[in-house]
């Protein structure tokens, strides 16, 4: 038992591993981004129609509100996750 504590922590101490630890934060702002651009692209794959009467016609209208609403929380979460790093490394070197 005590074989894989340590290979765990073998594990852990290479420095590219670290990195990618660190990354794993940023994968529900990632996913969040990623929707935002689909539904970006959807709304300008769909396009809209002018009607012979002049309406403008936008089957997936939809798409770009909540577009912007996903880049929003996607820009949102990014801002907090970095701001929690940025504290809790200014909070461990004021400590002895």
């Amino acid at each position: 038992m005590p074989k894989k504590k340590l290979t765990f922590l073998i594990y852990l101490s290479d420095s590219s591993l670290k990195e990618e630890l660190k990354l794993k934060k940023y994968r529900i702002s990632l996913f969040l981004g990623l929707i935002s651009l689909l539904l970006f692209m959807i709304s300008i794959l769909v396009g809209s129609t002018l009607s012979s009467d002049g309406l403008l016609k936008e089957p997936a209208f939809f798409c770009t509100p909540l577009g912007y609403f996903f880049l929003f929380i996607a820009l949102l979460s990014v801002i907090t996750i970095t701001c929690k790093e940025h504290m809790n490394q200014k909070g461990k070197t004021k400590q002895p």
